[in-house]
């Protein structure tokens, strides 16, 4: 049997994601994971609100496809490390972050995995072109975005995004799922604020695309990017699917 693990991070979405896909391509057997690593630092409680509601949509997905999502509270390369170890996963697959603290957790936990003869199998699930579409190295790719749009736009096609799998790989038996945390486990002592409209999660995302379809030969409706920004930053929405 093979057996793998698909690490959620700022992707939280079925549709157009490589990792999730190509875990289920190759595994008998998948465990889906996020892992809250609380730093009250990095969080606001916009942002605290809006990831509960996020992972919580998530699950309920996971769980509708015949699958689970394993929670955890911690440090990510720790964790992650002791599932495959106790799990025998031969695999970690998970969308490449790039960023400096994310950058430094997922190259500890690609050390830790070969320790044990585990392999860290990224894909990339935030970015709109591919490199291997571009039609220049990516090495030489313009400084400004005007200047690659103009050079890239005119004659490259965005991808169509993955679909969302149907049937998903069923979850390792004996395996606890674990609780989503609260906003006062992530930020003790902060008080919720009144919703601010937007909820998160990818269902919410989706619906705010629809809207969209629906309202754009409005001449009120305010047709911007910014729009979709929250669920595009926490991956509820994939850049190829807006």
């Amino acid at each position: 049997m093979s057996r793998t693990i698909v690490w959620f991070r700022q992707d939280l979405r079925l549709h157009d994601n490589e990792a999730l896909t190509e875990a289920i391509r190759i595994a008998d057997e998948l465990l889906p994971v996020f892992i809250f690593d609380i730093d009250p630092g990095r969080w606001s409680v916009p942002r605290a609100n809006f990831l509960i509601e996020s992972v919580t949509d998530l699950r309920r997905q996971l769980r509708a496809g015949g699958s689970d999502l394993i929670i955890r509270i911690g440090k990510p390369d720790e964790i992650l490390y002791r599932l495959a170890l106790e799990t025998k996963s031969q695999w970690v697959y998970c969308n490449r972050e790039r960023t400096h603290d994310e950058v430094k957790v997922q190259d500890r936990l690609e050390q830790q995995l070969w320790t044990i003869g585990r392999e860290l199998r990224y894909t990339r699930g935030k970015m709109l072109y591919y490199t291997s579409d571009l039609p220049f190295p990516v090495t030489h790719c313009p400084d400004s975005f005007i200047s690659f749009r103009k050079e890239v736009e005119p004659i490259l096609s965005v991808r169509q995004p993955l679909p969302s799998p149907v049937n998903i790989t069923p979850l390792v038996p004996r395996i606890e799922p674990g609780a989503i945390p609260t906003l006062e486990t992530i930020l003790p002592g902060r008080q919720a604020i009144e919703a601010s409209g937007l909820a998160g999660g990818e269902t919410a995302g989706l619906n705010a695309l629809t809207e969209v379809g629906i309202e754009q030969g409005s001449p009120d409706f305010p047709m911007t990017g910014s729009r979709f920004s929250p669920w595009l930053a926490m991956g509820c929405l994939s850049p190829k699917r807006v």
